[in-house]
């Protein structure tokens, strides 16, 4: 229920964003590979690579600094973890080189058998780099640190709240 509920939200938010994008050019969209790692639950649980997909919009552009919001959502393992992510994010151009940050929230969704609660949600910090291939295609790669919050009964340590993931892709620009 909760998957279907997020892959919809995120299928309507990309409609809407390619209305906006009618009048703006300032919308990209990527699809990335997510490796979880790590001395925390699902990076030692889980070694499959993921799928994610996601959306960005820049709304302030001042120079060469481009201020944005995103929305992404991946599929890590065999449909095992859900991810959604939303955030802000600021992005320099530096030649054929893009850095970026990203200040957010995530939630994931999973059904792992070892784990008795089956969500968990926390503020994301995302730090990437994005190398322009041809002026309207990027390859792209980045760090995702996830602070869940712990609920009952998981212990409240590191090892449960600390979530990091590798993500490595290609992304469009329109």
């Amino acid at each position: 229920m909760t998957k279907t509920f997020l892959l919809s939200v995120f299928i309507l938010l990309l409609i809407i964003s390619s209305q906006i994008n009618a009048q703006t050019n300032k919308l990209s969209f990527d699809l990335n590979f997510i490796k979880p790692f790590g001395n925390n639950f699902i990076g030692e649980n889980h070694n499959e690579l993921g799928l994610g997909v996601g959306v960005k919009y820049n709304f302030i552009d001042i120079s060469k600094l481009n201020i944005g919001v995103s929305e992404n959502v991946g599929l890590i393992g065999d449909s095992d973890i859900l991810t959604f992510n939303t955030g802000l994010s600021m992005e320099t151009r530096i030649l054929k080189f893009s850095p970026y940050i990203g200040l957010g929230y995530s939630f994931f969704s999973y059904s792992m058998e070892y784990v008795s609660e089956k969500s968990n949600d926390g503020p994301t910090i995302n730090l990437g780099l994005k190398f322009h291939i041809l002026p309207k295609l990027f390859a792209n790669i980045s760090y995702d640190f996830v602070k869940f919050r712990v609920k009952e009964p998981a212990v409240d340590i590191p090892y449960n709240r600390n979530i990091q993931l590798f993500n490595l892709g290609v992304g469009f620009q329109l």
